[in-house]
């Protein structure tokens, strides 16, 4: 029996969400401390909640693939998909984001690319599920999987936009 091999979402899209939101928060205090307008610190505070829960789904998110079954938890969610039970292992790509979709006769599971060793996770699924459930585009995706890194690029930015508005909230330019 082999082991549960884990996947979870790339450090490198976690760590500048993470650092997204700690700013924020920074900036809030920041801008209560300072005396700045109300509207600033509602403005921030509205942005705290949703990108709070950004932060946490992509620290908790993560992929199991165990002897039998492939497990996805999520933020207060959790569903497991047995391999003989899948009908259909397709792929899709749309603007160089990967997409593979597990389905069985009652239910159905979409995963991204954005997991750490994505082509690892792909080889133990085409081990795992019945081989005519398998789609063409699937054994495509294995000779050439793709990264997009616009999601970490965009975090990074909001990240240094947060560092440059900090700058300016310290410096008294605002």
């Amino acid at each position: 029996m082999e082991p549960t091999k884990t996947f979870r979402v790339r450090r490198s899209l976690v760590l500048p969400i993470t650092l997204l939101v700690l700013l924020t928060v920074v900036l809030l205090i920041v801008t209560i401390v300072q005396g700045q307008p109300t509207a600033k610190s509602i403005i921030l505070g509205v942005m705290i909640l949703p990108l709070g829960l950004l932060c946490a789904e992509v620290w908790i998110r993560r992929i199991d693939i165990g002897a039998t079954s492939i497990t996805a938890r999520k933020l207060g969610r959790r569903k497991t998909i047995e391999f003989a039970e899948v009908t259909a292992l397709e792929a899709v790509t749309v603007r160089r984001r990967n997409y593979l979709s597990l389905s069985t006769e009652e239910d159905f599971l979409i995963i991204s690319n954005a997991y750490l060793g994505f082509s690892d996770m792909l080889a133990a699924l085409l081990k795992s599920v019945p081989e005519q459930s398998i789609s063409e585009e699937v054994q495509g995706l294995v000779s050439n999987p793709m990264r997009r890194p616009t999601d970490m690029i965009s975090s990074w930015i909001g990240v240094l936009v947060l560092l440059a508005i900090l700058y300016l909230q310290f410096s008294g330019k605002t």
